[in-house]
């Protein structure tokens, strides 16, 4: 029974220690609209792990209102549109952009 025990909380360790991980946003570009108080923002987004990375490139577009930003993703999410991402194992790095 210890040993059981045992086993099911070193798995719940193991587990717990395997999905935690840091989440890092960057600013990649921006670009205010000509005319109208539009601002498009390209944020890159690295989620890493202990044996794996995750890297997503979000599109926004942020509506100025006052002295604040109001954004709005368009891509990923609950959107339609896929964002390009990118992941990385062991060297080993799959993406979905063609």
């Amino acid at each position: 029974m210890r040993a059981m025990k045992f086993v099911m909380y070193a798995s719940l360790s193991l587990f717990g220690a395997l999905s935690t991980g840091c989440v890092k946003r960057q600013l990649v570009g921006f670009a205010d609209h000509d005319s109208k108080p539009l601002t498009a923002m390209n944020v890159a987004v690295t989620r890493s792990y202990l044996f794996w990375s995750s890297h997503e490139y979000v599109f926004y577009s942020c509506a100025e209102q006052g002295d604040k930003l109001t954004c709005r993703r368009l891509c990923g999410g609950n959107n339609d549109i896929v964002c390009p991402v990118a992941a990385a194992s062991g060297g080993v790095v799959q993406s979905n952009i063609r």
